[in-house]
C-alpha cells in the first residue's frame, strides 16, 4: 500500500509496476498520489535518487509530516480508533457532518500544516473518496480496522528517508529533469474519476502532458484507463501491456474501465524504442 487509500492508486500492483521500470539514475513520480511506486522502488533501494511530487498541498504535506514528523504517527492512530468506535446511527451522523467540515477546509485550502496531513491521511482512510461531493465512509463495525495503520506508516516513515519529496507543477518538473538516464513513472489523474480529486485534470490537460512526454529524451512509464485513451497519441507508438486490476477484494460489478489498466512504456528493456 501507499501513504493512504487512493482513488486509482497502484497498492496492489505496485511490484508488478516496479519489475516493468528500467534502469536509470533518478526516478520521479511526478503525480504521486499515495506514492506507491516511489514507495515500492524505495523499499528495494532500486534508484541512487527518488523523486516523489504532488502538487496537491495537502497529499505533499501528508507525506512531509510522515517523513520528518513520526511522532505523529501515534496521533493519527488515536483519531483512527477513537472514530472507529462511533458505531450507533445518530453518533455517526454527527461524525460525517463533522468530517465533512475537515473535508471541505482541506479541499478549500484553510487548513495549515501539519494539521492538512494529519486530516488528509485520517480521512483517505475512512473516507472511499474523501473529496467527492458526498462524504463516503467506511463505516464498520469492527474497532479493530485500524490497528495496523501505526505500524504501517512507521515503514512508509522508513521508506521515505530515501526519497526526496516534491510539490511543483509536474510539466514543470519532468521538463526540468529531462536525461536519458532519468526514469519517469507517470500516473495522471484518470478521467474516469474526473471529479474525485482535489485538483482539477482536464481532458486538455491530458492531450498537452501526452505531447509533452512524446517530446522528452528519459525513459517513461504510464499508466492508462480505459477513459484516458483518447486524449494519449501516445498509445499509437509505445510498447503496451494490460493489467487486470480489481480495487476490492471482492470483484466489481462495474464495467471494464475499473478493472484494467493499460501501462505504455517508451522503452525497451534498458534502451529507448526507436
Amino acid at each position: 500500500m501507499g501513504l493512504f487509500p487512493y482513488i486509482g492508486g497502484d497498492s496492489r500492483i505496485a511490484q508488478r509496476l516496479v519489475n516493468l521500470l528500467p534502469s536509470g539514475d533518478l526516478l520521479i513520480e511526478a503525480f504521486g498520489g499515495a506514492g506507491s511506486v516511489a514507495l515500492e522502488a524505495s523499499r528495494h533501494s532500486l534508484y541512487p535518487q527518488i523523486i516523489l511530487n504532488d502538487l496537491d498541498v495537502n497529499i505533499y504535506d501528508s507525506f512531509r509530516l510522515i517523513k520528518h514528523h513520526p511522532q505523529s504517527i501515534g496521533l493519527i492512530q488515536a483519531i483512527l480508533n477513537r472514530l472507529v468506535k462511533v458505531i450507533e446511527e445518530a453518533p455517526r451522523q454527527i461524525l460525517k457532518q463533522y468530517l465533512k467540515q475537515i473535508r471541505d477546509d482541506l479541499r478549500d485550502g484553510k487548513m495549515a500544516y501539519p494539521l492538512n496531513g494529519i486530516w488528509n491521511i485520517v480521512l483517505h482512510h475512512v473516507c472511499h473518496v474523501p473529496y467527492k461531493s458526498g462524504l463516503m465512509l467506511r463505516w464498520t463495525d469492527n474497532t479493530n480496522r485500524y490497528n495496523y495503520v501505526h505500524k504501517h506508516l512507521l515503514e512508509r516513515h522508513r521508506l521515505l528517508r530515501r526519497i526526496d519529496l516534491m510539490n511543483v507543477d509536474a510539466f514543470t518538473l519532468l521538463q526540468d529533469h529531462d536525461d536519458p538516464k532519468t526514469v519517469a513513472y507517470i500516473d495522471p489523474p484518470h478521467m474516469l474519476y474526473n471529479g474525485y480529486y482535489r485538483l482539477s485534470f482536464t481532458p486538455e490537460d491530458a492531450m498537452r502532458l501526452d505531447e509533452l512526454l512524446r517530446s522528452l529524451s528519459m525513459k517513461i512509464m504510464i499508466k492508462l484507463s480505459d477513459a484516458d485513451l483518447p486524449y494519449y497519441k501516445l498509445t499509437r507508438l509505445w510498447r503496451k501491456i494490460t493489467i487486470p486490476y480489481t480495487p476490492s477484494n471482492k470483484p466489481t460489478i462495474n464495467t471494464d474501465e475499473r478493472r484494467r489498466y493499460h501501462i505504455y512504456m517508451n522503452y525497451r528493456g534498458n534502451g529507448l524504442m526507436e
